[in-house]
């Protein structure tokens, strides 16, 4: 079992239903799950593979959940980046990773100086970053749009299984160098069970998640199984 097939079958089963919810956007499970394999074509579609890294620079919201989706979708490992972490550490984890890809808010793009990265980049404020000026030299940038409304794919995606990697979540770093922690497909859904468990959640409830998301991924929460 994987966290994809918990949520393939919330999608299944609660189609109409908001799946997630921010200030400004809310989602349908089944959009919710149009825009991430229309995310994961285009991540399969630029070359990566099953196990490539690609990093979450991004505000918790909508686009962060489409984001995280998308990723474990087409088979990657997604790294949520602290928006909070030193240039230093932030620097450090990226190389660590060997990230492909690199999902990012305009602000942050620049604020670690990101936008020439030798990587792709996915700019989920594309607008924002044209206002400011702030969008780098453009030859290997994508707008957010432009990757989640791709036509899906399903012929593309892996098959994922419990023991593939999923996520791998890094420390902050505080006392020596950040260190990553290899989490598996098994572990995410045992660990979204027990939470929908013990909390004993249902279709009908509603999970706020006050903690950002490059924290364990409470956004899994809400996932009815």
């Amino acid at each position: 079992m994987t966290i994809i097939d918990l949520f393939k079958s919330a999608v299944d089963r609660f189609p109409d239903n908001v799946a997630v919810k921010d200030r400004h956007h809310s989602l349908t499970y089944k959009e919710l799950q149009s825009q991430a394999e229309g995310l994961a074509t285009s991540l399969t579609g630029a070359g990566l593979v099953c196990g490539d890294r690609v990093g979450l620079l991004v505000d918790s919201s909508v686009q962060y959940v489409v984001a995280y989706l998308g990723i474990l979708q087409a088979g990657c490992v997604a790294i949520p980046l602290n928006t909070d972490n030193s240039q230093r550490n932030l620097e450090f984890v990226l190389q660590q990773c060997g990230v492909k890809c690199l999902i990012g808010q305009s602000r942050y793009l620049s604020r670690y100086q990101l936008w020439s990265m030798d990587t792709s980049i996915i700019c989920s404020d594309w607008t924002d970053a044209v206002k400011k000026g702030d969008k780098g030299p453009g030859h290997n940038i994508i707008r957010w749009e432009q990757a989640i409304e791709k036509s899906p794919d399903a012929d593309s995606f892996p098959n994922l299984s419990s023991a593939d990697l999923a996520c791998i979540l890094f420390t902050s770093g505080t006392t020596g160098e950040p260190k990553g922690v290899m989490l598996s497909h098994g572990n995410l859904a045992a660990n979204t069970r027990s939470i929908v468990s013990y909390l004993h959640l249902k279709e009908t409830d509603s999970v706020l998640a006050v903690l950002p998301f490059f924290t364990p991924m409470e956004v899994l929460c809400s996932i009815p199984i």
